[in-house]
């Protein structure tokens, strides 16, 4: 991830901080954080807690795999969740639930329970200290990581994102946003560029698409 960080640097940084293209992630396939609540719930059972990577996986597999399988509706050609289980991926337009993944049990909080928890932490650790700023000019676009495109694009995932990069340009200088992608966070990042946008909104709003191991052909069964 160092040797990576080196080499788009030398991309999107140049010669200046102050033209600085603003970066996006969008994490790979158990790339975001998880967390989950009981659906209905009431009073202190409606606290979001860690899912993915929480200490029920840990210590309670097959309840926590229960409850990160997904039921298919036929007719509508859709996916939901168990019935009795809220899920959601945690802190979109933020880095901290991208530069960990294990899993804080106070979902506001940006620190991992375990030192191996990290993810893209030093991917961003490298950019922030050469300029950038975590929340303006580096942030990241979790999501459900169980869904496929499509199903992102119902759930309005893709209108977030097109959202944030917009919000993402104006805040740093009209200055176009570098899409940071890596493993299935780059079919994912496609599907948004081929199917959501426009070119002439490409051509305002994005200077460059960086994948990083991508996995074009999907993934191994």
């Amino acid at each position: 991830m160092v040797v990576l960080a080196f080499v788009i640097a030398a991309i999107v940084l140049g010669a200046h901080v102050e033209a600085l293209s603003p970066i996006l992630i969008v994490p790979g396939f158990m790339g975001s954080q998880l967390f989950s609540r009981p659906n209905p719930c009431s009073g202190s059972n409606c606290v979001w807690k860690g899912l993915w990577i929480g200490t029920d996986l840990c210590f309670s597999t097959a309840r926590a795999l229960d409850k990160l399988s997904l039921e298919y509706g036929e007719a509508a050609n859709t996916y939901s969740n168990k019935s009795g289980t809220e899920i959601k991926a945690s802190g979109f337009g933020d880095t901290c639930k991208v530069e960990y993944l294990i899993t804080n049990p106070a979902e506001s909080s940006c620190t991992s329970q375990v030192p191996f928890g990290n993810y893209f932490l030093i991917f961003v650790n490298y950019f922030a200290n050469r300029g950038y700023k975590r929340g303006k000019s580096i942030r990241a676009a979790p999501y459900d990581w169980r869904l496929a495109a499509d199903q992102l694009y119902l759930r309005g995932y893709y209108n977030n994102v097109k959202s944030l990069i917009e919000e993402m340009y104006t805040s740093n200088g009209r200055r176009k946003v570098t899409l940071v992608s890596h493993s299935m966070g780059c079919p994912v990042t496609l599907f948004f560029l081929n199917n959501v946008v426009t070119q002439q909104w490409k051509n305002t709003y994005i200077y460059a698409f960086i994948p990083i191991a991508p996995a074009w052909s999907g993934g191994n069964k």
